[in-house]
């Protein structure tokens, strides 16, 4: 299974996070990481092009390193690595 993320941000203080202002455009997740840095995520979708639409819409909304992030079988990958394995078609 493929899915895809989109990450709107990345804080050390979550205070400085406010989750309202994303929700507007899908549900937000987060997830501390080991490095003790929280990121924030947007939806969980099955193709790649509605993730770009929902990253366009996090960088008007003022997150400009807005990015896609890509999953496979639960474990973070690249999109070109899955195209070369044919395991998602482009």
């Amino acid at each position: 299974d493929v899915d895809f993320y989109v990450q709107i941000g990345a804080y050390s203080d979550t205070k400085f996070f406010n989750a309202k202002k994303w929700n507007r455009i899908g549900k937000v997740t987060s997830k501390k990481s080991a490095d003790g840095i929280t990121r924030f995520t947007i939806g969980t979708y099955d193709t790649f092009t509605k993730a770009i639409k929902i990253t366009e819409k996090a960088k008007k909304l003022g997150d400009k390193d807005a990015f896609v992030i890509v999953k496979y079988k639960g474990e973070r990958t690249s999109l070109n690595k899955l195209i070369q394995q044919g395991v998602y078609p482009f």
